[in-house]
């Protein structure tokens, strides 16, 4: 029981900073949303996907996400 207590304490600020990560995804979804509506009819081959992904990112800096910190542990 102490083993685990010691664990979740050592682990609770990771949690903590993916939870505030989800959060802000979670608010940026509609713009994000939309940015794929925009590029719906592109295929994943066509160089203007990566027209899409530079947007996604550029929201993401814009508002500080790091998509990577909000992915969920398996």
């Amino acid at each position: 029981m102490v083993v685990t207590i010691v664990i979740n304490s050592i682990l609770f600020p990771l949690r903590l900073s993916n939870m505030k990560s989800m959060k802000k995804m979670q608010a940026l979804k509609p713009q994000i949303d939309a940015i794929n509506a925009k590029y719906k009819s592109i295929s994943l081959r066509d160089p203007k996907k990566a027209d899409q992904n530079q947007e996604v990112m550029a929201l993401y800096k814009k508002y500080g996400v790091n998509p990577m910190a909000a992915a969920s542990p398996c």
